[in-house]
């Protein structure tokens, strides 16, 4: 396909680091239009050692792309759920997370005390922004680009707590897990968790178990909107369809 550094291509990058984790601000609302969100990003310095890579990603894509005449995107996914429709994997990342926690404790725990809030999205919206976005790219429409194009994939937050007790109920009722009471996690049960969800040599248990599970982030989305995207799920469907996704990820999940 030749060169990827010429002028007149562009570069869709896929990355989110706008969280606790990755040393985001999380004292208010970070909207993916604020213009200052590239300075932001910039001075960002990872709670987690590791969550530095990513953020030092977006940045070499947004002034690597600058450098050379291209028009860069930065796409940020959120918690997504729902069946994906590609070929490959049909389940998310975070919510199987919970299960496979779960199911290694026969138990829900929840990993932070002071009732978190994440974004979230269900898998035709995610997708459907992203084709939105190539829409607009291709067609001429002149999005926000470069430090103004970041693009989340959101219709809003719900707090970690709503979540796991949603999960929790569903797994219960399936005998998965011995009831639905959710508790806080201490070192030890995170030392178990994190051998569940395969914890990467370069984290601590605490570190990947709170990455995985936990955490607050923020991010709010605004440019999709200016786009013309709409999503068609609210925030607390996730909650509503925590039965379905529960089911879906017991039938796809390979220990």
């Amino acid at each position: 396909m030749g060169n990827p550094w010429v002028r007149g291509w562009w570069v869709v990058g896929y990355f989110g680091t706008a969280y606790s984790h990755a040393g985001a601000p999380t004292d208010k609302p970070l909207l993916d239009n604020d213009p200052q969100l590239y300075d932001i990003q910039k001075s960002q310095k990872a709670a987690i050692g590791f969550m530095q890579t990513p953020i030092e990603t977006n940045n070499i894509v947004i002034e690597e792309a600058e450098k050379h005449g291209v028009r860069s995107y930065i796409f940020v996914p959120c918690i997504v759920y729902g069946k994906g429709e590609g070929f490959g994997n049909p389940i998310s990342i975070q919510t199987v997370a919970i299960v496979r926690a779960a199911k290694a404790m026969k138990r829900v725990y929840r990993v932070d005390s002071d009732q978190p809030t994440w974004p979230v999205c269900h898998i035709i919206d995610n997708t459907a922004l992203y084709i939105e976005l190539l829409r607009k790219i291709l067609s001429g429409g002149d999005p926000g680009y470069g430090k103004n194009g970041y693009y989340l994939a959101s219709a809003g937050s719900v707090s970690w707590d709503d979540l796991y007790a949603a999960m929790a109920s569903a797994l219960a009722k399936r005998k998965i897990i011995e009831n639905d009471s959710v508790a806080m996690a201490s070192d030890e049960n995170m030392d178990v968790m994190a051998k569940a969800l395969k914890q990467p040599e370069q984290f601590s248990p605490k570190e990947w178990v709170r990455m995985s599970i936990g955490g607050k982030c923020t991010f709010t989305a605004r440019h999709g909107y200016e786009l013309g995207w709409k999503p068609q799920y609210a925030p607390t469907h996730i909650l509503d369809d925590a039965e379905a996704e529960v089911e879906l990820i017991l039938q796809h999940l390979k220990d």
